[in-house]
Formats: structure tokens, sequence, C-alpha cells
């Protein structure tokens, strides 16, 4: 459900969802384990992996909650649409262009998921306010943020690697 929920939110304001996600269907034989985009852990069949990267691009020009700015699109990250993911280890939200939360709510959001160990936000519009709610998520071993146009240092405690460079 916590899937298709993700599927509504793309589809809130716009109609390309379908395209960008056709095997995420809502019916009784439909396995989201088979779901492109999603690893389940094969012993719980609950999700534990979700590489929703580069979704902008994929639909070209997507319209949910975008705004512009000097014709660069950008929208606003729902990290609460991703607590049913009690198992989540990895999620890959790289290069969608986020610059911010709904409701400002922030990273701060996922620290109830307890075996997130893996985020990739590289390739968003994060600035390094955004980047202090991260140490909420004290499970977090690794942090890629690639072409984020970040600099100077920000340590965020107990993460154990941190990928700024796109050549680690």
């Amino acid at each position: 459900m916590g899937l298709l929920e993700f599927k509504a939110f793309l589809k809130l304001n716009d109609g390309h969802a379908d395209f960008l996600l056709p095997s995420w269907i809502d019916n009784n034989i439909s396995d989201c384990c088979n779901w492109e985009r999603v690893i389940c852990n094969p012993t719980t069949g609950r999700v534990k992996k979700l590489s929703l990267n580069d979704i902008r691009q994929q639909q070209n020009m997507l319209e949910v909650n975008w705004y512009y700015y000097e014709n660069v699109k950008f929208w606003l990250l729902n990290v609460s649409l991703f607590l049913p993911f009690e198992e989540l280890h990895h999620l890959n939200l790289s290069a969608n262009s986020f610059d911010g939360f709904i409701e400002n709510e922030g990273f701060k959001g996922l620290s109830s998921l307890k075996k997130l160990e893996i985020l990739d936000i590289s390739g968003n519009e994060f600035d390094k306010s955004a980047l202090k709610s991260l140490g909420a998520i004290t499970s977090l071993k690794t942090l890629a943020i690639r072409s984020m146009g970040l600099d100077g240092s920000f340590p965020i405690q107990g993460i154990t690697s941190i990928r700024a460079n796109p050549y680690i």
C-alpha cells in the first residue's frame, strides 16, 4: 500500500505516474516485490530497497509539487511516504531536483526507519540546513551527496561514509 501511495503522490497533479511505474498495479495478483525499482527481503516479503532515482528525467518534466526558478524545475520531498517501509535498508532518491520538504519536515522524518543504512540524495538541490536533519537517522551509515554543489564541512555523527565525490 505504501508504494501505491507514492505512486498516487506522483499522480496527484500529473498523469505520468503510470508511464513511470507501469508495474505498480493495484490488483490482487500483482506482487510488489516484482515491481521495478523495488527489492524486497525474500524472507519477510517487505521492501528493503527503493530505487526512486531519476524520476524527473524518466518522465521529462514531471508536474507534481514542482515550482520553477530560472527555468529549472524543483519539487518538494514528502518524507512521510517512506514511513510504511519498516525494513527499508537502502533508499535512492538521487537526480530528482528535490530542494525542500513538504511542510518543512526534513530528513528527521526518516528517523523511525531503524534499518535505513544507505541514503542517496545526490543530484538534488538540498542545502546544508536540510542536511542537518540527517543526524536524526541514527541507523544511517552511508550518505551519497554527489553533485549537490555543497562545500565546506558538514559532519553528521554516526555516518561512516559520505560520498560527495562522484569517483568514490
